[in-house]
């Protein structure tokens, strides 16, 4: 944002609350938690601190996160995060690189103990890979309606990122990608979600408030966003129409 504004967390309880499945206890939410929680907290130390202390605890963090099969994407954003936020050091990466490994590597000594190769190599890659395939079930089956809409109203905030990009400050700019790129990553993890439930999809619900929140920041006709705003109001109100109906 490029001013300080609870616009964010606004639509994040909007978008957290927008279909009913998102409101059942589940791995994402408590993913979404941990992004939100130690995100804030890294942004302070690349911008304060040594990138070392970032590292030290990107790997900390991806050494507790593995537990959550949800969460297995968030490697993967803090180091583009890094990439984005500050200078390569290979000396860093190699520390990252070994959170990386490390729950794998007890993971492997705990099937192999057990006599468990063939299970780890089917839960953790060929499960995956198959799902990938299979990615027809991730449609939104009965919300066609939330998705055009949430579709448009993103494409407006991309578009209003865009012309205001070169008018940020550079730290701006880097935070703007890093939230376009934890879209990116989202989404792609989906594709090897271990199952095709609605609820999974609000692990982008923090970009996609973030990115929503600053279209609405930048707005320069105020009855535009109050007409976006209460579109989506309604359309949640569909959504619950819908399903309890």
């Amino acid at each position: 944002m490029f001013k300080n504004s609870y616009l964010p967390a606004l639509f994040y309880m909007l978008f957290l609350t927008f279909i009913p499945q998102f409101l059942s206890f589940n791995p994402v939410i408590i993913t979404n938690t941990f992004c939100c929680l130690r995100s804030i907290k890294y942004f302070v130390y690349t911008k304060y601190q040594s990138i070392a202390t970032g590292i030290r605890h990107l790997l900390f963090d991806w050494c507790c996160y593995t537990v959550l099969s949800a969460c297995n994407f968030i490697f993967l954003l803090f180091a583009i995060s890094i990439l984005i936020l500050k200078t390569f050091s290979w000396r860093d990466w190699m520390v990252g690189i070994v959170g990386l490994l490390l729950p794998f590597f007890f993971a492997f000594v705990y099937y192999f103990w057990y006599d468990g190769l063939d299970e780890l190599k089917e839960k953790f890659f060929l499960n995956n890979i198959r799902q990938l395939i299979d990615t027809g079930g991730l449609a939104l089956q009965g919300y066609r309606i939330t998705l055009v809409v949430i579709t448009l109203i993103t494409i407006l905030a991309i578009i209003r990122i865009r012309q205001n990009f070169y008018k940020n400050a550079t730290r701006i700019r880097n935070y703007q990608q890093v939230i376009f790129m934890f879209m990116l990553v989202a989404l792609l993890s989906l594709a090897f979600a271990g199952s095709v439930a609605v609820y999974r999809f609000s692990i982008v619900t923090i970009p996609l408030g973030t990115m929503i929140s600053y279209y609405f920041l930048a707005a320069k006709k105020a009855w535009i966003s109050e007409v976006i705003f209460w579109l989506l109001i309604a359309t949640m109100a569909v959504n619950y129409v819908s399903v309890y109906s």
